[in-house]
């Protein structure tokens, strides 16, 4: 049955009934909030809107089968699925892969060996093994902060920090969160604490331990570089911000961003930059490093300090350029 401009539209607010406009049918209308009336009449394929004091619903008949529709109840439902199940927060930039690139190679997109954030915290048992990894980075920052007389309280006040930005980090992630609000401010931490130690580290031997297994095991840093830049396995920059700066140290005056650059600039080039252009709004650190990389393209002096990327054979070729098999045995010589 199609229901046409002929038709009446169901005015919310009111108690009314109609009967549709069918030449057999009759017609009643009803405002006064008893029940409608249906003829015994009406034509066998017809629809019409039942009232009463108890509940709003809608009958429809086809060839003799009916269906009755709570209007108020469907409505509710609706409203419920939009503004908790279907809608996206509007901050979100850590999100799920399409399935559709997961079918080309899963293993490109799933963390090897480190989790970071919520997203594949309890997927792989094997993952869970380099949590004792965190939680020693965690205790050797906290340790190195216990120096101070106000060191002692630096773990309760890392947990307010960031538990007062635990709804704000929700919003970075497209998919449902489902960890309470204890255990998402604890990954945060965790993780966050982690990857801010890893860079400093990295940076200043001083901070190593003897024995530490990133620096001392075979490909760890290989597979923190991986799975660092991942979409799905990222931590927001505001957590790590905080962090960070709320566990700075006089004596080291680098900011987190160029920590983070100093890490990943052996992966994309042999020479890191030496200087580096004012970023804003870093959402995390895929983002951080995206936009490090197409902000090194603009730079026009060919004698400046920062550091340009080298495009790669294949875009040199879809941009034109010619490669000739060259006739020098070192690749040092002057190319003509």
């Amino acid at each position: 049955m199609v229901i046409g401009s002929e038709y009446p539209l169901f005015r919310h607010g009111y108690r009314v009934g109609q009967l549709v406009n069918r030449p057999t049918a009759e017609r009643k209308l009803a405002c006064s909030g008893r029940d409608v009336e249906r003829s015994d009449q009406i034509h066998h394929d017809h629809l019409i809107l039942m009232v009463n004091d108890l509940n709003l619903r809608l009958e429809m008949s086809v060839s003799g089968d009916s269906v009755i529709i709570n209007i108020e109840g469907l409505a509710y439902s609706i409203e419920e699925t939009m503004f908790h199940d279907s809608l996206v927060p509007p901050k979100s930039c850590i999100f799920k892969i399409p399935n559709i690139l997961y079918r080309q190679n899963e293993k490109a997109f799933i963390p090897d060996a480190f989790s970071f954030g919520p997203l594949h915290h309890d997927d792989n048992p094997n993952l869970k093994a380099v949590e004792k990894i965190k939680l020693q980075y965690l205790q050797c920052l906290i340790s190195r902060l216990h120096t101070s007389e106000t060191g002692k309280k630096r773990v309760i006040d890392l947990v307010k920090s960031i538990e007062e930005v635990e709804k704000a980090a929700r919003q970075y992630y497209a998919e449902s969160i489902k960890y309470t609000l204890e255990e998402f401010v604890k990954i945060l931490l965790i993780d966050g604490c982690f990857i801010i130690e890893l860079f400093r580290k990295y940076a200043y031997e001083e901070l190593r331990e003897k024995e530490d297994p990133i620096f001392t095991m075979s490909c760890m840093l290989q597979f923190l570089a991986h799975d660092l830049i991942l979409l799905e396995n990222q931590v927001p920059w505001i957590v790590l911000e905080r962090l960070f700066n709320m566990t700075k140290q006089e004596t080291h005056t680098e900011s987190l961003l160029q920590l983070a650059i100093q890490f990943f600039g052996t992966t994309f080039s042999a020479t890191p930059p030496t200087k580096i252009l004012p970023l804003k709004d870093i959402k995390h650190i895929v983002d951080l490093l995206r936009k490090w990389l197409v902000s090194s393209t603009k730079v026009e002096e060919s004698n400046s300090e920062y550091w340009e990327v080298m495009p790669s054979a294949t875009g040199l070729v879809e941009a034109g350029i010619k490669f000739v098999k060259g006739t020098s045995e070192s690749i040092l010589d002057k190319i003509q």
